[in-house]
């Protein structure tokens, strides 16, 4: 070999290049569009990767994917970072065929903080029916929403945790009733939570609205019901005969309300006859009385009995026995609860002033509590086929104790209504 000479060159180390710009932020998403361009590297580029972080606790290794226009391109959500604000890190590196990195720098950008928005409306108030529509607009939180909770109280041992409904313009409805809340008028507190799907509460304001107490439509008139009475002597034992039980209880009855000021009618005052399938009902009716109540004394119909105690019924729905001249009022929703609540202090004066075995309150479809348009309760104030117990029931002494405690669930009962 013969040398002739030589010479040099330089191959100059290629540096990676990328330009990151950040689009599309959206503070109320919490999210932000990652565009690379300009993208070059002196290894081949298998994968644009894109490491994110706002603290070092959630970095995320996201690999961007390819746009038509060369670029790459990368969406970011704060859901996917423990939901933060503050400012966000972003590093560009190619990943090459061989499963190594090269770093092309990187950029930050900032998330602001997004406070939880929900205009909370309260809408048909109706202090007779003892209800409220709320309704949510403007929804919007940091989070994502799995579910808008509306915790409602009246007092603090009533709260209810309700769930909105969404509707079809995207506002979020609940009606509230008074009788989940122990029929309590007066202020009612709504407070508004957003639920996102990791169960994390987060609070977005509060309202209140005011229940009036509707006690101006009442006429303080009750009217009392002696159950059978002329040729229905309803149930007869040892020579003692229910209808006049009833009658004598419901004298009494009326004495002591009238002593609470409240007005009194009978549907019988003596030994006669009345129509109970209808005509009892239809006197009612036709008054103004803000109350019914039937006088009765119990059976089993089944000979001697060991039976005993009291129980209050109010009315329950049985489509076989449809109403004849209450077809509009026998199932409103306001007399069945203000039946309830009437059932419920009677029987619980009942029991507290005699001390009889507590039956309960119980419901049926009775006529005098289908056909009665108003609150209305049937009570049975002891057993006539238990001998023992008939020689307490027959007593006047025992009447007397029976008409003071009707009428104090009664006044007990004026007073749940109104909201004292």
């Amino acid at each position: 070999m013969t040398g002739a000479g030589g010479t040099t060159t330089h191959l100059s180390e290629a540096k990676p290049t990328g330009t990151i710009t950040i689009e599309n932020r959206n503070d109320a998403q919490g999210t932000f569009d990652i565009r690379v361009t300009n993208i070059s590297s002196p290894k081949d580029i298998a994968s644009v990767l894109l490491p994110t972080w706002s603290q070092s606790d959630d970095i995320r290794w996201y690999e961007a994917t390819r746009q038509s226009d060369g670029s790459y391109k990368l969406t970011v959500n704060k859901k996917d970072h423990k939901y933060r604000t503050g400012t966000y890190t972003v590093h560009l590196y190619y990943k090459d065929s061989n499963g190594g990195l090269t770093g092309a720098g990187g950029t930050t950008t900032h998330l602001s903080e997004v406070k939880p928005t929900g205009t909370i409306t309260i809408e048909n108030r109706n202090d007779a029916q003892g209800t409220f529509d709320v309704r949510v607009t403007n929804v919007s939180s940091p989070k994502d929403i799995a579910s808008v909770l509306l915790p409602t109280w009246s007092q603090s041992d009533d709260i209810r945790w309700y769930e909105a409904t969404r509707q079809s313009d995207g506002s979020y409805k609940l009606t509230v009733n008074k009788k989940d809340h122990k029929y309590r008028t007066g202020t009612y507190t709504v407070h508004l939570y957003y639920k996102d799907s990791s169960g994390g509460l987060t609070g977005a304001g509060g309202t209140t609205t005011h229940l009036s107490n509707p006690s101006a439509q009442r006429s303080y008139t009750v009217y009392i019901d002696p159950g059978h009475g002329g040729r229905d002597s309803g149930a007869s034992y040892g020579g003692v005969h229910e209808k006049n039980l009833a009658l004598s209880v419901s004298n009494k009855l009326r004495e002591n309300l009238l002593q609470y000021g409240i007005n009194v009618l009978m549907t019988r005052t003596g030994d006669y006859d009345v129509d109970f399938k209808t005509e009892r009902s239809r006197m009612t009716n036709a008054s103004n009385a803000d109350l019914f109540i039937s006088i009765h004394f119990n059976a089993t119909g089944a000979g001697v009995s060991n039976a005993t105690g009291i129980e209050t019924y109010w009315y329950q729905y049985n489509p076989e026995y449809q109403p004849k001249i209450n077809k509009e009022m026998h199932n409103n929703p306001t007399r069945l609860a203000e039946s309830e609540i009437l059932a419920n202090k009677v029987q619980e004066s009942l029991i507290k002033e005699t001390g009889a075995v507590n039956r309960g309150v119980r419901r049926e479809t009775f006529a005098v509590l289908r056909e009665t348009a108003i609150p209305a309760i049937l009570v049975e104030l002891g057993f006539m086929d238990n001998p023992s117990e008939l020689q307490v029931i027959k007593q006047d002494s025992y009447h007397t104790r029976l008409a003071k405690a009707l009428a104090q669930g009664v006044m007990n009962w004026y007073g749940a209504v109104e909201g004292k």
